[in-house]
């Protein structure tokens, strides 16, 4: 991917930040291919079980038999010949529907950001050992390392993750509510397919989610109006596709606030009447409805 196609301003210090995480993003391939290639065998293995159990009870000939292990081989040949491509495609993927999404939804809502904050929010999870800590301060400089190790401190520790983002500066602040309306962003993506393909959400908010993601974002509150605005927005336009017992709101002082709210009841669901085909699956760091994958 090139940097024209971010969205982002043509900044030096920016530039760099993208190219340095889209680095560190394919540079897993070889670490994810090894990961879909046990998933292959998984499979492979179910397959053959399935296959000789339907042998065992005989309900097929042995030139069927054979044949099936044939069908059985050539699908995980065709797996393995998909790999690379598909694991290509997912951490495209991975790095546009989080690093890159963090920065564009920093730097298009946001009211002035710095450039340093938006070369943090691309940067935030590219940090795993005390050494990627240190290329980054002598690439980019304290400050924007400094943003960064905050960001990924709150997130290692979530008893304290209000706390830590609370005790921050403004540019921490912003860079989580920006994380926080990609997250948001997400669930209504997912939601909105789910019901193209079934007419109806079956998602719902992990336990906890809602005062979870008020804690975070009231710790942040004050930081940045658009961005709070925009984060009101998204999160109740989420939380009424789920059915959410909660809505966000403001008090007359102006402070954030979350509210219950009694949704309508869902419609019957229909019957089951196919399962899905399960196959191996590319990196995706989407993961489940409202997880942080940075």
């Amino acid at each position: 991917m090139n940097f024209d196609e971010s969205g982002l301003p043509p900044l030096q210090l920016i530039q760099d930040a993208f190219q340095h995480t889209w680095n560190y993003v394919m540079a897993t391939e070889a670490e994810e291919m090894r990961g879909y290639e046990r998933q292959v065998a998984k499979v492979h293995r179910q397959n053959l079980s399935v296959v000789a159990q339907e042998k065992r009870q005989n309900k097929m000939s042995e030139a069927e038999y054979k044949d099936l292990l044939k069908q059985v081989e050539n699908i995980r040949l065709q797996n393995l010949r998909q790999g690379p491509a598909l694991i290509r495609d997912g951490l495209k993927k991975n790095f546009v529907n989080t690093h890159l999404s963090y920065a564009r939804a920093l730097f298009t809502t946001a009211d002035n950001p710095s450039p340093e904050s938006v070369a943090a929010a691309l940067l935030v999870g590219t940090v795993r050992s005390p050494r990627d800590y240190q290329q980054l301060q002598t690439i980019f400089g304290p400050v924007v390392a400094g943003l960064v190790s905050e960001l990924m401190h709150a997130k290692a520790y979530p008893v304290t993750t209000a706390e830590t983002i609370a005790a921050a500066d403004n540019d921490v602040k912003r860079i989580q509510l920006a994380i926080t309306i990609v997250t948001l962003d997400d669930i209504n993506r997912q939601v909105d397919e789910l019901r193209k393909e079934s007419g109806e959400a079956r998602l719902n908010f992990p336990e906890g989610f809602e005062k979870g993601t008020f804690e975070i974002t009231n710790a942040a509150w004050g930081a940045d109006e658009k961005l709070q605005t925009r984060l009101v927005s998204t999160f109740n336009r989420a939380a009424e596709k789920v059915s959410s017992h909660f809505r966000f709101d403001r008090s007359s002082e102006g402070n954030l606030i979350l509210v219950p709210h009694k949704p309508p009841a869902p419609p019957p669901k229909p019957p089951i009447t196919n399962l899905p085909v399960v196959r191996p699956r590319p990196p995706n760091n989407n993961g489940a409805i409202g997880k942080d994958d940075w």
